[in-house]
């Protein structure tokens, strides 16, 4: 099915939203989902919900107040105000027809990693949270150096806007060796990106306080999945496999060679989606083939009668040929249908065969990251 543009109210603001709805079904789960910092819906997060989806989970993605397509002062940043529109998106995403209340999730991706473990940990009925590259606390950020640091409290105690992204040296929130290419490369390959290279500072003065959510994942009651690159430079990956370890329902996945930005497209975005949707779909109590078989059961409803009575009986003779062993000493074709035993490959793996993914207790100690 098709997405639709929907929206919500947040502190008497209108947030754009995106809603992916999945095969048709009695009632579905659903996950709400958001980037971090200035990243909107447009980038690459269609990717995932999209997939998500498929899988037999709606998905509502957002944008924050005063981001991408959603009213409020522009390019406005503050912890606390985001977290009031991933309540409101939340509730929204309740009140909608077909999805069960009782199986709602959250997903997030860097600073919305972090948004999404403190969204969940408010919320008692949170049945699940995914965070990606997750950002938890500022204890994660890119060690710039004091020059640099001075530059940007001054220009929070002054109440400027920074940009998102520099080069390493810059009073940029985003300043991590490869970060601006990597971001610039998610906006490129995102949907007709409304982002925009710039927030606001003032929240950096209380930073430490307001923007420190890895503290969430002892109690955290839901399960909670977090998949960390390891070789994120954006995002230090020690705090929060430290964090996926200590909670309680904590489930971790580490993708070794992966930095920050690497899981928007190419393998890498392959084997962490699979690991999303194996974890949602476990979590969220959908049967793997439920979801396919209500797509086709949609698809069927489309098609005009006598389309559907062919298509029906074509199923039947198959049935029928599969089952009927057929005269002329021929053997049956269930017979002919056996799979070959695979040729054994020299790797212990095919071309093509996806990676194994590990955890890992060791965390490179070059890995310094800066905020996402």
């Amino acid at each position: 099915m098709e997405r639709k543009e929907v929206g919500f109210e947040s502190g008497g603001e209108r947030c754009a939203a995106w809603l992916y709805p999945s095969p048709p079904a009695a009632t579905s789960p659903a996950i709400v989902m958001a980037h971090g910092l200035t990243g909107t819906r447009r980038d690459r997060l269609g990717a995932f919900a999209k997939r998500f989806a498929q899988a037999g989970i709606a998905a509502l993605v957002f944008d924050h107040r005063g981001f991408g397509d959603s009213e409020g002062e522009p390019d406005l940043f503050e912890p606390r105000r985001q977290l009031e529109d991933w309540a409101a998106a939340i509730a929204h995403v309740r009140s909608l027809d077909g999805v069960d209340p009782a199986r709602v999730a959250t997903f997030g991706s860097s600073m919305g990693g972090g948004n999404a473990l403190a969204a969940a940990a408010a919320d008692p009925e949170v049945a699940a949270a995914v965070s990606q590259v997750p950002f938890l606390t500022m204890r994660q950020a890119h060690r710039s150096p004091l020059r640099v640091q001075a530059r940007m409290i001054a220009a929070a105690i002054r109440g400027r806007h920074l940009p998102a992204l520099g080069q390493p040296g810059d009073a940029a929130f985003i300043n991590a060796p490869g970060g601006k290419a990597g971001w610039q490369h998610v906006v490129a390959i995102g949907e007709d990106s409304r982002w925009r290279d710039r927030a606001s500072s003032r929240w950096l003065l209380a930073s430490p306080f307001t923007f420190n959510y890895v503290r969430h994942a002892r109690r955290l009651h839901c399960p909670w999945l977090v998949c960390v690159g390891e070789a994120d430079r954006v995002a230090a990956p020690g705090i929060a496999i430290r964090a996926a370890r200590r909670a309680p329902l904590g489930e971790l996945r580490t993708y070794p060679g992966v930095d920050h930005f690497d899981i928007y497209d190419g393998p890498e975005h392959e084997a962490v989606v699979a690991d999303e949707i194996e974890f949602l779909q476990r979590h969220l109590q959908v049967s793997p083939d439920s979801s396919w078989c209500s797509a086709y059961r949609a698809t069927l409803l489309w098609w005009p009668l006598p389309i559907r009575f062919h298509f029906v009986l074509v199923l039947m003779v198959g049935v029928l040929w599969r089952t009927l062993p057929v005269s002329g000493g021929l053997p049956e074709p269930r017979l002919l249908a056996r799979r070959l035993p695979r040729r054994p490959s020299a790797s212990g793996g095919g071309r093509g065969s996806p990676r194994r993914l590990r955890s890992s207790r060791t965390i490179p100690s070059t890995a310094r990251s800066a905020i996402a």
